[in-house]
């Protein structure tokens, strides 16, 4: 599977198709991006479905928006994670490649459910500001989440009513009779031959009929 594929399956499909009020996918897209920059790999999708439920979140964008961090882009975003955390309390920070090792192998231990081998390879001197780094950047993507996400659902919804509203014009044109609720207009009574009774004028004196119409 492509990386185009993947990206195309998991993210931009669920977020065209997503079902549910503007405000319900907004809040799925805050939490899914939400959890998506935190260093939870391995619980990710389990956490979003937990989290969900008491804030009435779209599941669906939610799962789909933690697949942003993936096998390809885990080990750059923890290390920024860790890089800003380091900044932000004033500890040294470590190379690229002196620590991502130690990620790789404590990612692969947490998604293997050894939570404890993977936090005793990091140990507290990496963890610290991995955590602290990741909740700044989840936290700070996360608010323009909900904005984008109330945005462009309040959009499609917009877009499917005048969709709908457009289809019944075309079903119902004007001009033409509703298709329910209304009386057939009565046909006037006719004989044999399927012509009206009385073909005299409307405004012939009542005795001076034609003899087509007399008895």
């Amino acid at each position: 599977m492509t990386l185009w594929r993947t990206v195309r399956e998991r993210l931009i499909q669920p977020l065209a198709r997503a079902q549910g009020s503007p405000s319900s996918i907004a809040r799925g897209s805050a939490l899914g991006t939400w959890v998506a920059f935190t260093p939870t790999v391995g619980f990710q999708m389990f956490l979003v479905t937990v989290l969900a439920l008491p804030l009435r979140a779209n599941i669906p964008i939610s799962i789909a928006l933690v697949w942003v961090s993936n096998p390809v882009t885990v080990i750059p975003m923890y290390y920024s994670y860790y890089w800003l955390g380091t900044v932000v309390l004033g500890m040294e920070t470590l190379g690229y490649r002196a620590i991502g090792a130690s990620f790789t192998e404590a990612i692969v231990a947490m998604g293997s459910q050894e939570v404890l081998r993977g936090l005793g390879v990091l140990g507290a001197e990496v963890l610290w500001p991995l955590a602290v780094g990741s909740v700044i950047i989840a936290t700070v993507l996360a608010i323009p989440a909900y904005q984008v996400g109330l945005r462009l659902a309040a959009r499609r919804r917009a877009r499917m009513l005048r969709e709908q509203a457009r289809a019944m014009d075309v079903q119902d044109p004007p001009g033409e009779a509703p298709a329910s609720g209304s009386q057939p207009v009565p046909e006037p009574e006719t004989r044999g031959g399927g012509k009206p009774m009385n073909n005299a004028p409307a405004d012939a004196p009542p005795g001076n009929l034609s003899e087509t119409t007399r008895p």
